[in-house]
């Protein structure tokens, strides 16, 4: 309903012309080269003056030509007419540089839509440009609907896979203030998906086949974090039961069936944090393999305030997050030596497994904690799991603060933390940790307004008390957690905000006159 039609008829025409046009130049140039070896060739192989042959495609409307000897018995313009000799070096040169099979029959490449229709499925113009972006784009944050990955030639085996990854990738692009394309042209690759989803699962062969399973995934992933609760809530119900319906997670193993697991999960991860639902899923073991792998030779530390004697003389009972805690410098470390923007995709993937691994036990430890519960022991476990959560969201995966999981998480770790600052029970047993947390909810709650300004008072306050000036700001965070540069800036800038703020509140109580 969204798709303008107007011109499609012309856009076939010309593109079934083109494509006649270029199987008779390819045949009559097969024919005339088998033609020419049977009749042997017309010059001697050491003959100085041969010429090698150059094959020509004519794109332009043909010209009538009065020579007729310039034409052959088929109307085709003749292969021998009148070239330079570095033209026909160069021309020579395109023709032989050896390209892959599928370079030369990508639908993202070439003069016009699919020309050899080798898609299942046709491409309009404005399509192809968008593929076209797709494939030549690294997605950032890493995700698996990805250009670069397996999902490539998954997007162009199907067409409810292609319409799907359209829709995610413009609505991705278009959050990033980097597409203009109109928002009906957009949803109409939605609603087109919608409609194929609805003709498959009516088909017992098709209903929980990969290409269903993934198109649900895509459209439950760009709902959730951009688009509808509503509709985020309704595909996700949806992929549970094909997902169910298929025999579950260990029926996907192939490389593009891990990237549509991955992506299942992660919507698992999101709605979870969003709607407040349990996850009901388990960890999938290459998350454990890529863990293992990357702190199998790391040397894991207790951060400063969190070592178990520290622990015991502060009377906090020792838990499970404090231990994950401790992983996240060596992550830290990584990033700022490689980040993961410079990753290919097969790095970027095995780190975001381990990204997922650390916010599932995360989120978990969440799940095991009413949100009714009022002990100091369980507010203080929630505010850190969840203080990690959101750093691991936004400064190691990259994700921007536009997403909706900030909107839940952030005004639930302010609530704990103004429970327990009341109950005289804040985390004050840890300096290094209490600055960090709110350095984290203060870089990260700029969309929130209120929410915002609560956490730069608190962290204001804490700077006061402990008289810091800017140099010990940054040398307690660089003692803790630091991702050198980008920590660099991002707390820098918090200190300036705070810095504006103290001469606004200076300016303020020397104009009251209560003051005076």
């Amino acid at each position: 309903m969204f798709v303008t039609l107007a011109d499609h008829e012309a856009l076939a025409t010309r593109a079934g012309t083109a494509t006649r046009s270029l199987r008779a130049h390819v045949q009559h140039n097969y024919l005339s080269r088998q033609q020419k070896g049977r009749d042997g060739p017309s010059v001697r192989p050491d003959d100085p003056q041969a010429k090698p042959a150059v094959m020509r495609f004519r794109w332009g409307k043909r010209k009538q030509v009065k020579n007729d000897n310039n034409k052959n018995s088929s109307g085709l313009a003749s292969s021998d007419e009148k070239l330079s000799r570095d033209d026909r070096h160069n021309l020579m040169l395109r023709l032989l540089k050896p390209r892959s099979t599928d370079a030369m029959f990508s639908p993202s490449r070439g003069e016009g839509v699919d020309p050899f229709g080798v898609l299942p499925f046709h491409v309009h113009e404005q399509e192809r440009l968008t593929l076209q972006g797709f494939q030549s784009h690294e997605r950032w944050p890493w995700c698996p609907i990805n250009g670069k990955s397996a999902w490539s030639r998954f997007t162009v085996s199907d067409e409810l896979v292609f319409h799907t990854t359209m829709f995610s990738w413009t609505m991705h692009m278009r959050s990033r203030g980097e597409d203009a394309t109109p928002m009906s042209n957009v949803l109409s690759h939605k609603v087109r998906a919608i409609s194929i989803i609805k003709q498959r699962v009516t088909q017992p062969k098709l209903s929980t086949s990969d290409e269903v399973i993934g198109a649900i995934a895509a459209l439950t992933n760009i709902e959730l974090v951009l688009g509808s609760q509503a509709d985020a809530y309704t595909h996700l119900q949806g992929l549970r039961a094909v997902i169910a319906a298929r025999g579950g997670f260990t029926t996907l193993n192939s490389p593009e069936q891990q990237l549509i697991l991955r992506l299942a999960t992660w919507n698992y991860l999101v709605y979870s944090e969003v709607f407040g639902d349990e996850l009901r899923s388990e960890e999938l073991q290459w998350w454990e393999e890529a863990w293992q792998t990357t702190f199998a030779s790391a040397a894991i530390k207790p951060l400063p305030g969190l070592s178990s004697q520290e622990l015991s003389v502060a009377q906090v009972p020792p838990h499970q997050v404090f231990t994950l805690l401790q992983y996240l410098p060596h992550l830290c470390s990584l990033e700022s030596q490689k980040p993961l923007t410079s990753l290919s995709d097969r790095e970027a993937m095995h780190r975001c497994d381990i990204f997922h691994r650390l916010q599932w036990r995360l989120k978990r430890i969440i799940d095991g904690i009413k949100s009714s519960a009022t002990s100091p022991g369980a507010m203080r476990v929630r505010a850190v799991a969840t203080a990690i959560l959101v750093y691991v969201h936004h400064h190691l995966r990259g994700n921007p603060l536009s997403y909706r999981n900030y909107s839940v998480l952030l005004p639930m770790l302010i609530h704990d933390l103004d429970a327990l600052e009341t109950l005289s029970k804040d985390l004050s047993f840890a300096p290094e940790l209490y600055l960090w947390i709110l350095s984290i909810g203060s870089t990260t709650s700029s969309r929130l307004a209120e929410v915002h300004g609560r956490f730069l008072t608190k962290l204001s306050n804490l700077i006061k008390n402990q008289n810091m000036d800017r140099a010990a700001f940054l040398k307690k965070h660089r003692e803790f957690l630091w991702i050198k540069a980008k920590d660099e800036k991002r707390l820098a800038d918090i200190w300036d905000r705070l810095w504006c703020l103290h001469i606004e509140h200076e300016h303020i109580e020397a104009q009251d006159p209560s003051n005076q």
